[in-house]
């Protein structure tokens, strides 16, 4: 098969794939024989005999059956010890099942024994198998990094900005030249510290919301040991930089406040709520416009108590609302504008209202809303 082709009904498995993830429905038996292609050459995914649902993983959140054809199941599978219910593994073999896929003769000539591409791999050994699919990982991790391409998509640039769990580099769309930012996240670290469901939450709510001061995720990748968000590249940086240089202008501040209103309001129409709105986390584009962005500490209006109130406590201490600090349940919606409100403090006076060294002694401040305006703004 020829590579245009491969790489298009690849991408239409990956689409319905992450779809049915999304629900909470793994596949369990990904393999060409359970693909179908209608009349215009589109793939059809079929036969979930050996699905599972999320409800069904034991109190490890792991599945611990065993199922799926053998020389497409992954290496957690075939040892009993199921680290993450994943059907990527299988992806990435159907994808290499053709000789065109560049990569494909490296990864035929690690195998042992060597095999051809249909007749000879359902006679492989669970052991031959399972060094297959290792191997098969490792050269994909290594065609990732070869030339700091991605997926023979991205060409990776400068490093924008690092964090604990990821780092989030400049890049360039090979197939259009076009400026991307990619956030890398170490799956390792992510797993030790159980962020898992905190990333799934992230990428559903940036799938959610779509608006102009909100920074668009174009697509989601993942190799053996990382994650990648293929996200819109922001020229202008932070919007936390303008604010170090000094005060903003009232109608700058206003304008920039107004588009972070719209976007906030937005979020909350779709149900998701941003809970650490912060001027590190507002980006600038290069004509200042405002965009959204870091849905890290997101959460979606399902994930609140019977009472309709979130419990847990999140988000950076200056710009966080009371009722959160409280720890007796807080809406939302409404700590998200509490923190709107301390940014256009900051926009107009460079400084926030509740600052001390001491940590409890800015709670209570914040508590008490106890704060001054400073000599040169107007108030009413």
């Amino acid at each position: 098969m020829k590579e245009d082709a491969a790489r298009k009904r690849f991408q239409q498995l990956i689409s319905v794939v992450d779809f049915y993830h999304s629900r909470g429905v793994y596949h369990r038996d990904l393999k060409p024989e359970n693909l179908l292609l209608d009349e215009h050459g589109n793939l059809k995914n079929s036969d979930f005999g050996l699905s599972a649902l999320a409800e069904t993983r034991q109190q490890d959140g792991l599945l611990h059956t065993m199922c799926g054809t053998p020389a497409y199941v992954a290496p957690e599978e075939l040892w009993f010890d199921t680290k993450e219910n994943d059907d990527m593994t299988k992806l990435g073999l159907g994808l290499f099942l053709s000789k065109s896929i560049s990569g494909f003769d490296e990864v035929q000539a690690l195998s042992e024994p060597p095999f051809s591409v249909f007749d000879e791999i359902g006679q492989l050994s669970p052991l031959s198998i399972y060094i297959f699919c290792e191997k098969t990982k490792l050269v994909l991790s290594r065609m990732d990094s070869k030339g700091g391409v991605l997926m023979q998509r991205y060409e990776f640039g400068k490093l924008l900005e690092q964090g604990t769990f990821a780092k989030v580099y400049h890049a360039r769309d090979i197939n259009n030249g076009e400026s991307v930012a990619i956030k890398v996240i170490d799956k390792e670290k992510v797993v030790k510290v159980g962020m898992v469901e905190q990333i799934k939450r992230e990428i559903s709510v940036m799938k959610l919301v779509r608006h102009p001061n909100v920074v668009q995720l174009y697509e989601v990748m993942a190799t053996k040991g990382k994650i990648y968000f293929v996200m819109e590249y922001v020229r202008g940086g932070e919007l936390f930089n303008k604010v170090t240089k000094g005060k903003m202008k009232e109608d700058a501040a206003s304008n920039l406040f107004q588009q972070l209103i719209s976007a906030v309001d937005f979020c909350h129409s779709r149900g998701a709520y941003h809970r650490d709105l912060k001027p590190e986390n507002l980006l600038l584009d290069e004509h200042g416009n405002l965009k959204n962005s870091d849905f890290g500490l997101s959460a979606l209006a399902e994930t609140r108590q019977q009472d309709g109130l979130l419990h847990t406590m999140c988000g950076t201490p200056a710009y966080v609302a009371p009722e959160v600090i409280s720890r007796r349940g807080y809406d939302c919606a409404k700590a998200d504008v509490w923190s709107c409100g301390v940014i256009l403090f900051v926009l107009l006076s460079s400084h926030l209202p509740f600052q001390d060294s001491n940590l409890m002694e800015m709670y209570r401040r914040i508590s008490k809303a106890e704060f001054k305006y400073p000599n040169w703004m107007r108030v009413g």
